[in-house]
């Protein structure tokens, strides 16, 4: 795939944009007078034409040559490190790579059925920056779980919906929602296949189990109880404050995707399914501010987490599926909150990993001081009832 001379990525764009700046200055400068400042800015457009070009062929580069058609064990033995476990083997590598070009290699699954059967997965979601990598960075230690962290390039093949991040992700018309409808058989059978698939080349355990981590599955519970039925869900909730100050340090491109479709997603479910808050309002006060994005990511997905939840499950039959715990209980109490969640995975109401609980007060840092809290973030929680309501009912 080549990187299109269209393509609408932020570098591009900014080169483009500059381009025509100079072009328009240069129409302007016919004058005798100006004839050293004439070939100054010949010389700054022959330079970006050029930067354009370099940055078109670095990025082809990343993806030609590469096998166009790859098997799930294939894919584990190129990501192995020192014969462990890679849990972003299905992460892209080249992640700037992947936002500029929508690259992913072709995935086939055999569905072999050496494990007997298809052990419920246990999937980590939230809002991104709540907590769901450490969290599940040390339920990876219960016996039997295989680790994947944000599989994007599984799910991209079953489903190119799945993109939102890439240049490519408009053409693949990508969303954040995916309700049980949106799921067809082939790809709910590509899925399951492809966990089939890790579990039998990553272990030879039968009760191991696949531990999913996606932050943006907290907008696809339908779907993936399509997928799998009687998967489990863990939702790790955080300070929204704190989510939204974290997300605002982020690049827009990265956080939000190449072409913001991301972005434009959440705001499709916050000012039209939720209805949370109004295009004008977003328009208003929000605008290019990426940390009070960041509170409407936070909402959105609470809600819409709230909402499916609630109609998915008998509140008798919760516990069984759903599981929510708190960032700052697993930073002030990593034994006991690590306990919940491993009896919870395990369904053993006794179930205690000493060495598990080690590691967990081992890998999380107490931060020694509160950072001071932004005024813009607090005061846009506080100016919308719907967040605000949220945000109490959390308990923040």
């Amino acid at each position: 795939m080549q990187h299109s001379e269209q393509c609408n990525c932020q570098k591009c764009k900014s080169i483009r944009m500059k381009s025509k700046a100079l072009e328009l200055v240069q129409s302007r400068m016919s004058s005798p007078s100006s004839s050293s400042s004439v070939l100054e800015v010949t010389a700054l457009m022959s330079m970006l034409r050029s930067q354009e070009k370099n940055h078109r062929e670095t990025i082809t580069k990343t993806v030609s040559g590469k096998t166009t058609r790859k098997s799930i064990k294939s894919l584990l033995s190129e990501c192995e490190k020192d014969e462990t476990f890679d849990p972003r083997v299905f992460f892209p590598r080249d992640f700037k790579s992947f936002l500029l070009t929508g690259y992913v290699p072709k995935i086939d699954v055999s569905g072999s059925t050496k494990v007997s059967s298809l052990k419920n997965p246990v999937f980590v979601l939230g809002c991104g920056r709540s907590g769901t990598t450490i969290l599940s960075s040390i339920l990876s230690h219960i016996p039997g779980a295989i680790f994947l962290n944000e599989p994007r390039l599984v799910w991209i093949n079953a489903l190119e919906r799945f993109d939102v991040w890439s240049t490519q992700s408009d053409r693949r018309e990508g969303t954040l929602r995916l309700d049980t409808g949106d799921v067809s058989k082939i790809s709910a059978s590509f899925l399951r296949n492809a966990h089939l698939d890790i579990l039998n080349a990553s272990s030879n355990d039968k009760s191991s189990f696949i531990l999913e981590k996606f932050p943006e599955h907290a907008f696809k519970i339908p779907a993936l109880l399509r997928i799998f039925p009687d998967a489990k869900f863990i939702h790790i909730i955080r300070d929204p404050h704190d989510v939204a100050s974290s997300i605002g340090s982020f690049e827009a491109h990265t956080w939000f995707g190449a072409t913001g479709r991301k972005w434009n997603e959440i705001c499709k479910i916050a000012t039209q399914r939720l209805k949370i808050i109004s295009r004008n309002a977003l328009m208003r006060d929000v605008k290019d501010n990426l940390a009070l994005r960041g509170v409407i990511e936070w909402a959105v997905a609470m809600y819409t987490i709230e909402n499916d939840v609630a109609s998915v499950w008998p509140s008798d039959d919760k516990t069984k599926h759903f599981l929510e715990l708190k960032y700052e209980d697993l930073v002030s109490d990593p034994v006991r909150t690590i306990r919940i969640a491993s009896r919870f995975i395990t369904e053993q109401k006794d179930y205690c990993d000493k060495d598990l609980e080690l590691f967990a007060s081992s890998s999380i840092k107490k931060s020694p001081e509160k950072k001071k809290r932004r005024k813009d973030i607090l005061n846009f929680i506080q100016s919308n009832k719907f967040i605000q309501d949220m945000a109490s009912r959390k308990g923040y």
